[in-house]
């Protein structure tokens, strides 16, 4: 990592935000070629910096020279880098996907916002940093969708921004709380307070309060009603910006939070299993609510919305039941659906174009058009669905062996997993069905081909991933359990972001 400041590979979309405007006054395409370069080289940064992360835990960055607990402090550690990668990833896949379409210079001064917040999340260290980064994600996913040319885009802005506003009242309200009782919001200096333990009830209504945002960026009921209006409203390459990078991003934070802060002892000792109650029962009703409302739904768009609820209900119910297992089982499973969904968003938003339809029984017949999509929306349905030879299916693997060896309500969860892959299995079978059927009454041909190619090119590569990684999935376990140490193993996090401190005695309360 010599001679490469890590600082570049977060700021990256920030310089080409501030870029965009000027460039656009030079040439109408600048925006376009600008983060293609951009996510471009972001890969490639973080891809040099990937094995030297991996084998020493990675890199702090102290913003403004001040050391944790007194500065924000940036920590580009296995969780933030690999997650970091991906989101470039499928924000590339998206400007290619997008290269021929119509985006305002607002729009991609906004898209390139919300790579910045995405990233940000994941590396600061402290929690009123992450409330920041979080409040800017969320604005800038509202201006996009407001931006779109459909009513129920902006629609879905509107009910999006509002229920922002009142999870980050909560937010804000439980991080104000637990300042008031300790003094800090490092998260680090907070998990190594081993000496300092909340009271129970104020711990429990401090970690609810910071489990409601994470519920809404999560997509989880009842905190999704913005969900349906927006995946039907809004452009695909939104949408697949919301489920993946979005996505992946929410999940690591979620995760630094249950599991380094809350989970590992520290201030918040003998709350988790509380917190693990409710995180188990809204990730139930999410799963099951989210499969039942995708078996009803005919719109393509809003189907997958759906989906996309009960598959971070999956991951949840994985952080929910705590421990090694449950970490590695929620970031197979987050990792698999970050490189699935955005790819059946593509096609859902190129064959909703082609056939002027949203509905998915008026695109019948639409995959003998084009057979590739159709055939890699099919093999993409596979790996949600979790069948074998696909990387999901390794996912679920390890999240059903670690729901059936915990406690009752692991095991309740384990049934509605099972439930929810009987409605899973049947919708996006019975649409992949339908796109080869032969339509009644009319040529193939009526379906528009332009745009096929751009959409072929990041589904391909999409597509190539999940194959690969399902036939080969030791290629990347053990990047895996590294990724999963820097959630579970917090003695490592507070080492590398407070490496002077002194243990504190245990002992006390507040």
């Amino acid at each position: 990592m010599k001679g490469l400041n890590p600082t570049l590979f977060l700021i990256l979309p920030l310089i080409a935000a501030f870029l965009l405007p000027l460039g656009t006054i030079i040439h109408k395409r600048f925006g376009k070629l600008l983060n293609v370069v951009t996510y471009g080289i972001g890969i490639a940064i973080g891809i040099t910096l990937l094995m030297p992360t991996l084998l020493t835990g990675g890199t702090v960055i102290q913003m403004g020279g001040w050391p944790a607990p007194y500065g924000i402090v940036l920590y580009l550690g296995p969780l933030a880098l690999c997650a970091g990668i991906m989101i470039y990833l499928i924000a590339l896949l998206i400007e290619i996907n997008d290269i021929n379409k119509s985006r305002t210079t607002y729009f991609h001064l906004l898209f390139n916002l919300f790579i910045f917040a995405s990233i940000a999340m994941l590396m600061t260290s402290d929690l009123f940093n992450m409330f920041v980064m979080m409040e800017i994600g969320s604005i800038a996913v509202a201006g996009m969708a407001s931006s779109a040319s459909m009513r129920m885009g902006s629609r879905g802005g509107f009910k999006y921004i509002v229920m922002s506003g009142l999870v980050s009242m909560l937010m804000l309200a439980a991080i104000g709380l637990l300042y008031s009782a300790t003094g800090t919001l490092n998260i680090a200096h907070l998990a190594s307070r081993t000496s300092d333990v909340l009271n129970p009830s104020f711990g429990f209504i401090v970690g609810l309060g910071l489990m409601f945002a994470m519920f809404f960026e999560t997509e989880q009921f009842p905190f999704n009603s913005w969900v349906p209006e927006i995946y039907e409203g809004a452009p695909s390459s939104l949408t697949a910006a919301i489920s993946g990078i979005g996505g992946i991003a929410a999940v690591g934070v979620f995760g630094r939070i249950i599991f380094t802060l809350i989970q590992g002892g520290s201030i918040f000792y003998g709350i988790f299993p509380k917190l693990s109650l409710i995180i188990f029962i809204v990730a139930i009703a999410s799963v099951l609510i989210g499969e039942i409302a995708a078996f009803n739904e005919q719109n393509l768009k809003k189907m997958l919305g759906f989906s996309t609820v009960a598959q971070f209900g999956l991951i949840l119910m994985a952080f929910a039941a705590g421990g090694q297992n449950g970490a590695l089982a929620g970031i197979y499973l987050v990792l698999s659906h970050t490189v699935a969904k955005p790819a059946l968003l593509f096609i859902a938003g190129f064959f909703s174009k082609a056939s002027d339809k949203g509905n998915w029984k008026d695109m019948k017949g639409i995959g003998r058009r084009f057979p590739f999509l159709g055939g890699a929306f099919i093999a993409l349905s596979l790996s949600i669905m979790g069948v074998p030879m696909f990387f999901g299916f390794w996912g679920k693997l390890e999240l059903l062996q670690t729901l059936i060896s915990g406690n009752i309500l692991s095991k309740i969860a384990f049934g509605a997993v099972l439930l929810g892959a009987v409605f899973e299995g049947i919708y996006l079978l019975r649409v992949g069905h339908s796109f080869f059927e032969k339509p009644d009454g009319a040529d193939v041909k009526k379906f528009d081909p332009k745009g096929a190619f751009m959409t072929a090119i990041p589904v391909l590569i999409l597509a190539l991933i999940v194959v690969v990684l399902g036939v080969y999935p030791q290629s990347i376990v053990w990047s895996l359990q590294k990724i999963a140490a820097d959630l579970v193993d917090r003695t490592q996090y507070i080492a590398h972001i407070l490496p002077n401190l002194i243990p504190a005695v245990p002992g006390g309360g507040l």
